[in-house]
């Protein structure tokens, strides 16, 4: 019985151990990064947002290797205005930079809820072939939310980041024009193909 207890004794700081790196893994699980990308679908796109919807192709959460580390996520949106069709509007009435800013500010909301740490926030308007990018920490900082008592960022449920959601989906889509050109000057008119190949990645 001695034994057994000081070997219980001994492997409890292992375990303790164990424990804490698998509570603050920054790696994604499959099944936790195909969450987060239902999650960003519905941060570009809600439920009563039929232009968002019909534009929207594809949003995907991968790996972001040129800054060296697999602990870092990129967010990629792939959208295609021409799918976009009214009888009252005619053409899709944002142009790529509107569109990079009023998605990015959600960007800029949506990656502080989450727990793991992103790197880049990449559009790509397959219709046009544009593409831009901006650190998602300079979205942040473009935009932040007004004042009010935002929901915890780490160990959200479903409730929880419904909660996330109407603060999101409550941002104002226009942008003053100081602001505009503060985000002009922080997007790289670059695709994520280019920009790993220039890291060597």
């Amino acid at each position: 019985m001695r034994r057994l207890i000081d070997f219980l004794l001994l492997a409890l700081p292992l375990a303790t151990i164990v424990s804490a790196q698998e509570a603050t893994d920054p790696h994604l699980k499959p099944e936790e990064i195909a969450l987060a990308e239902q999650n960003l679908k519905r941060v570009l796109a809600g439920p009563g947002e039929e232009a968002f919807l019909q534009i929207f192709i594809k949003a995907s959460i991968v790996p972001d290797p040129a800054i060296d580390t697999s602990f870092v996520y990129d967010l990629v949106l792939r959208f295609d205005p021409e799918r976009y069709h009214s009888p009252r509007v005619g053409l899709y009435p944002l142009n790529f930079e509107d569109q990079f800013i009023l998605w990015g500010k959600r960007i800029a909301v949506y990656t502080s809820s989450t727990s793991w740490q992103s790197g880049r926030f990449y559009l790509h308007d397959i219709s046009s072939g544009q593409q831009a990018w901006i650190y998602t920490d300079d979205a942040r900082r473009l935009y932040i939310p007004e004042p009010q008592k935002l929901p915890p960022a780490k160990g959200q449920n479903a409730a929880i980041f419904s909660q996330w959601l109407k603060i999101i989906h409550a941002i104002k889509p226009g942008t003053d024009l100081r602001t505009m050109s503060r985000w002009l000057r922080l997007m790289h008119h670059q695709s994520r193909k280019a920009v790993l190949k220039e890291n060597g990645s």
